[in-house]
């Protein structure tokens, strides 16, 4: 450790925490998670926080005689929500006005999404900022500040942290060629970490498809087709209100209303398992009337129960355009609408129970959902990891141990060990969890590796760390950036530890 006198520069917080104080009193409509980070955080009482790092990449300070040093993300990070807004205004809205109406105008509503760590840099320390520059401006001249923060908990997967240097998790990209995006919006929105930690199971994801999907809403809407056009030439026929039809508008009232508050509370799973709570409705009032049965006897109660049924597709539709986009557009060409009107539709229209009367609906039609088979969820476990099966297979690996397995001397030879010193570390542009490694290896001094322990150790840290890497592997392109070797860790499931010489070595050096 080498002590150094540096200068910085601070934001002072403990000046500024009454006017913070007053504010985070009147933010009682904050997600609870969000409220109590900051409302910790002024209970321990604000502290002086430096602003500024001694890093080679950052923004530079614009102060003269601070040249060596920059500014530190948390700071500068939530500034740079104003200054976009700036830029775009002036640049490519080409209306310099409209900086003023986002980010100054009392009829703005600013609501800010975010993980759990990053809550009390946009709870106390960005308002800071904010409230500090508005001290003695006009009314007209101050920055607004965040109306509602949502805050979430941490989401794991299968039961472990989602790891890159694991194969634990999934990319989005990825997922999006698995199954389409309606899928992963609706489980992962189903199981959001709004108030505890959540856990991504495949399992879990496998039974929202099926279950919630394809048997509750696909179908509903499979059924009411097929009924409309055997029986009522692909008409939906007029239906009269009765007892059972009564239940069922009075339901969509109360789940519209329970919708409505939970969203204006920004609250995601209330207003999904509210909606998924009228499927099941339906579905219920489907199997009471027994259409199958009455279209022989009773034709009139029939095109009651299949026109309601529709007018009730066409509600859910709306209501399910904000999670599932491409479903709600489905489900209203499937009706005979316009499958962009849905996105148009307010919640006002939500309800009306006669808006499809005598129309005429498409006769193809193709399975809303797919089911996902129990050997798809083992390839995608297999594939994708999880806590458990890492460790089935490295016991496996263990107990099927032999004679065979073992190398001969000269296979390993064949791979060169060397020492190599890191002398620069970024985040990788395009993944959270990879870095990218400058390193001396004895030879040039301008080696790239991409490694993925950006969880387990910071760019600080590994400067200057003489590590240990594989000279000879064929360079491999990582989400757009050549890495040309590798480094070598311990993997302890959870963590990740360097190899490292226990004395100081030259770069370049060969390992034996």
């Amino acid at each position: 450790i080498e002590g150094r006198e540096v200068r910085h520069l601070y934001i002072d917080l403990p000046k500024l925490q009454p006017k913070v104080e007053e504010w985070i009193e009147n933010q009682d409509h904050w997600p609870i998670t969000s409220l109590s980070i900051a409302k910790k955080w002024l209970k321990e009482g604000l502290k002086e926080r430096a602003i500024t790092r001694n890093l080679k990449w950052g923004i530079e300070v614009p102060i003269k005689g601070y040249e060596d040093i920059v500014i530190y993300v948390w700071f500068d990070a939530p500034i740079g929500y104003i200054s976009i807004t700036k830029k775009w205004a002036d640049k490519i809205q080409k209306k310099p006005e409209l900086f003023e109406k986002y980010w100054k105008s009392k009829d703005t509503k600013l609501i800010q999404f975010m993980g759990i760590d990053n809550v009390p840099f946009h709870s106390v320390t960005f308002p800071s900022s904010i409230i500090g520059r508005n001290e003695g401006k006009a009314e007209d001249n101050q920055f607004i500040l965040v109306q509602t923060l949502k805050g979430f908990q941490w989401l794991t997967f299968e039961g472990g942290k989602f790891s890159t240097s694991q194969n634990r998790g999934i990319f989005t990209d990825t997922a999006l060629e698995l199954y389409p995006a309606d899928y992963w919006r609706y489980y992962l929105l189903l199981i959001a970490p709004e108030r505890m930690d959540t856990d991504f199971q495949w399992e879990g994801f496998q039974r929202a498809v099926n279950s919630d999907l394809n048997n509750l809403l696909g179908n509903l809407l499979n059924r009411c087709i097929t009924f409309i056009h055997r029986n009522f030439d692909g008409c939906v026929p007029k239906s009269t209100i009765g007892k059972k039809e009564k239940h069922l508008h009075e339901k969509l009232e109360k789940i519209r209303a329970e919708y409505k508050k939970a969203f204006d509370q920004i609250e995601f799973q209330k207003p999904l398992k509210a909606l998924r709570k009228f499927w099941q409705d339906c579905n219920k009032y489907f199997q009471a009337k027994k259409p199958w049965e009455t279209v022989k006897v009773d034709l009139e109660d029939t095109a009651t129960t299949v026109s309601t049924i529709a007018h009730a597709l066409r509600s859910i539709a709306i209501l399910f355009a904000p999670i599932a986009p491409t479903s709600a557009e489905r489900i209203f060409h499937s009706l005979g609408l316009n499958s962009e009107d849905v996105h148009m539709a307010r919640l006002p229209e939500v309800i009306d129970w006669d808006a499809l009367e005598s129309r005429e609906i498409p006769e193809s039609y193709d399975n809303l959902f797919k089911k996902i088979s129990n050997q798809q969820i083992q390839k995608l476990k297999d594939t994708y990891g999880t806590t458990e099966s890492k460790k089935e297979k490295r016991h496996e690996k263990i107990k099927k141990k032999t004679k065979e397995d073992l190398i001969d001397y000269e296979t390993f030879s064949s791979v060169k060990l060397i020492s190599a010193r890191i002398l620069d570390v970024k985040p990788h542009p395009k993944a959270d969890k990879l870095l990218v490694l400058t390193v001396d290896d004895g030879k040039t001094k301008d080696r790239t590796l991409v490694a993925g322990i950006a969880e387990h150790y910071s760019p600080d840290i590994l400067k200057g760390k003489t590590i240990i890497i594989i000279d000879n592997l064929k360079p491999r392109k990582l989400k757009g950036v050549i890495s040309n070797g590798m480094l070598l860790a311990v993997d302890n499931n959870e963590t990740m530890s360097l190899i490292q010489p226990d004395k100081d070595v030259a770069t370049g050096l060969p390992v034996h």
